[in-house]
C-alpha cells in the first residue's frame, strides 16, 4: 500500500509540474509517509520517478478494456455489441480525455534512455494486451469476431488508435467525433461477423 501510495502522489506531481519539479521532500509531505519510507521502497529519486512514468503510462486502459470484457457477457447479438463498442469508442475518442493522453505520450517519451522503466513499460502493456487478446478471444469464441483474425493484432491496433487519437486533439479545428467513430466503425465492421 505504501509504494501505491508514494506512486500515486508522484504521478500527480509529474502531472501538475513535470518530472524536473519531483522532489522527495513534497512526494513525503503530499504522501503522509516519510522520506525513509520513499528510500525503503526506492533506492533514488530517479528509480521513484521511472516508476510513476511507468505507471503513468497506462493511462484509463485497464478500466478501458474492463468496460469492453463487461460487453462480452452482456451482449446478446453482434449488433447489441456494435451499439454498445460504439458508446464506449465515442468516450474513449472523446477530447475531454485529451490530457490523459498526452500524459501517456510524455510517459512514453520519458521512458526512452531508462533501460529498466522500458523493459517495465514493455511487461506491463504486454500482460495487458495480452487481457485485452483474451477479450478479442472471448468475442470469437461466441462468434461476434471473424475467426481469422488475430486477436492480438486485434488488441494492439485498438490500443494504437486510441492512443493515437492525441493527433486530434492537437487538431484545430477539431475534427467531429462522429466523423472519427464513422471511420472507427468501418474498421470494426472488417473483424465483426454480420449480423444475423
Amino acid at each position: 500500500m505504501t509504494r501505491e501510495t508514494l506512486l500515486r502522489t508522484t504521478v500527480r506531481l509529474i502531472s501538475e509540474g513535470g518530472e524536473a519539479k519531483v522532489r522527495l521532500a513534497d512526494v513525503a509531505q503530499q504522501s503522509g509517509l516519510s522520506i525513509g519510507a520513499i528510500q525503503h521502497h526506492f533506492n533514488s529519486r530517479e528509480e521513484l520517478v521511472a516508476a510513476a512514468q511507468v505507471e503513468r503510462l497506462m493511462g484509463n486502459t485497464e478500466s478501458d478494456i474492463a468496460a469492453i470484457s463487461s460487453l462480452l457477457g452482456s451482449s446478446n447479438s453482434v449488433s447489441e455489441f456494435r451499439g454498445a463498442m460504439r458508446a464506449i469508442t465515442l468516450n474513449v475518442i472523446d477530447r475531454s480525455r485529451a490530457d490523459l493522453r498526452l500524459e501517456r505520450i510524455s510517459s512514453l517519451a520519458a521512458i526512452h534512455g531508462r533501460p529498466e522503466s522500458r523493459a517495465a513499460a514493455s511487461a506491463l502493456l504486454t500482460k495487458l494486451n495480452g487481457v485485452f487478446a483474451d477479450v478479442v478471444r472471448g468475442l470469437q469464441d461466441r462468434g461476434y469476431l471473424r475467426p481469422e483474425v488475430d486477436p492480438a493484432a486485434v488488441a494492439v491496433f485498438i490500443q494504437a488508435y486510441a492512443l493515437g487519437m492525441v493527433i486530434a486533439d492537437l487538431q484545430e479545428p477539431a475534427v467531429d467525433a462522429e466523423s472519427i467513430a464513422a471511420v472507427i466503425d468501418r474498421f470494426m465492421d472488417s473483424v465483426l461477423v454480420p449480423d444475423g
